[in-house]
């Protein structure tokens, strides 16, 4: 269950800060975003459901750090998951938006940002070598 993993690698990340004293940051791997509200329902009450009799241990463990205060569950929608773009094929519409949320930007214009980078270095090595820029 992925709600499980995700909130033992968030106490273990807890700790980790805790042992480089880099406890402001703590309250950034507290919270876990979940885009389905059944498994935070079932998380915050644990009332015995028939058809998680196999996960009850564990939505127990899941329970008892969210009354610990160790994890916090928020829903996202689906729509504003950034993971999405890690975890599934998306169209191109939905793609943009984690794409822009991760600062990342299309290849074609990481291209044109290198060649135009390039082409100044070169600039600016002829330059320094005296070379006359006005000639190619």
């Amino acid at each position: 269950m992925a709600l499980t993993q995700a909130a033992k690698e968030s106490i273990w990340l807890q700790a980790a800060l805790s042992d480089l004293r880099a406890s402001k940051h703590q309250g950034e791997v507290t919270n876990i975003h979940v885009d389905n509200e059944g498994p935070i329902a079932l998380a915050k009450n644990p009332e015995f459901h028939a058809r998680t009799k196999h996960i009850d241990i564990q939505y127990d463990f899941i329970s008892q750090h969210i009354d610990n205060q160790n994890i916090v569950l928020t829903y996202c929608p689906t729509a504003d998951m950034t993971a999405d773009i890690f975890t599934k094929a998306l169209p191109q519409p939905a793609f943009r938006k984690p794409r822009r949320s991760l600062g990342l930007i299309p290849l074609s214009q990481s291209q044109s940002a290198k060649s135009s980078t390039n082409e100044a270095r070169q600039d600016d090595f002829r330059t320094a070598a005296g070379v006359d820029t006005n000639h190619p």
